[in-house]
C-alpha cells in the first residue's frame, strides 16, 4: 500500500529529518555520543529520544509496541551517564528499527486511520493521528537542532550548508 497522500509531505519531513539525524551521528566516537555543555542533553540521549518518539508514534498509530527503553529517553528523563544507559552501538540499532518501522507503517495507514481520534493530546489543534505525526515531524525537528549545535560543540562541523 502506498503513503496516503495527506501523510505524504510528513513522510517526507521525517524522512529529511532521519537523514540530517544519520548525519549527526556520523563520525562520533563513542565518547562523543556522552560529552556536552553542562546544562544540554547528550547525543545518545538525543538519538534514543528521537528513536523513543518514533517508535512511541508507530505504537500509537497501532503498530506495535518496540520501544525498548521507553522510561530511559521519555520526555523529561535525565540524560544519565554510561554506566546507566544502553550502549552507543543498540542506540544506533533502536534508531535503525524506529526509522525503518515509521517508514513501513505509514504504508500500512488508510484515510480513514488518520482521521480517527488521537489517544494522546499534543500541543496542535488537529487531535487526530495524522495531527499526532504532524507535531512529532517538528518535535523531531526540534531535537534535530540540539543534535547540530551538539555536533558542531564537537567540532565536528555543521549538518547543512
Amino acid at each position: 500500500m502506498a503513503i496516503p497522500e495527506k501523510l505524504l509531505l510528513v513522510s517526507q519531513q521525517f524522512a529529511v529529518s532521519g537523514s540530517r539525524v544519520d548525519k549527526a551521528i556520523e563520525g562520533l566516537t563513542d565518547d562523543d555520543f556522552y560529552r556536552c555543555p553542562e546544562t544540554a542533553n547528550h547525543m545518545l540521549w538525543l538519538l534514543g529520544h528521537a528513536a523513543n518518539s518514533r517508535l512511541g508514534l508507530v505504537f500509537l498509530m497501532g503498530g506495535k509496541d518496540q520501544r525498548p527503553w521507553a522510561d530511559l529517553f521519555s520526555k523529561g528523563s535525565q540524560p544519565g551517564d554510561r554506566e546507566t544507559l544502553p550502549s552507543v552501538s543498540e542506540v544506533r540499532g533502536s534508531w535503525n528499527t524506529a526509522a525503518a518501522a515509521l517508514s513501513a507503517h505509514f504504508e500500512t495507514l488508510s484515510d480513514a486511520d488518520l482521521s480517527k481520534t488521537c489517544a494522546r493530546e499534543y500541543p496542535i489543534g488537529d487531535r487526530t493521528i495524522l495531527g499526532a505525526a504532524m507535531f512529532m515531524a517538528g518535535h523531531e525537528m526540534y531535537h534535530l537542532g540540539q543534535m547540530a549545535v551538539l555536533k558542531k560543540w564537537l567540532v565536528q562541523g555543521q549538518l547543512v550548508g
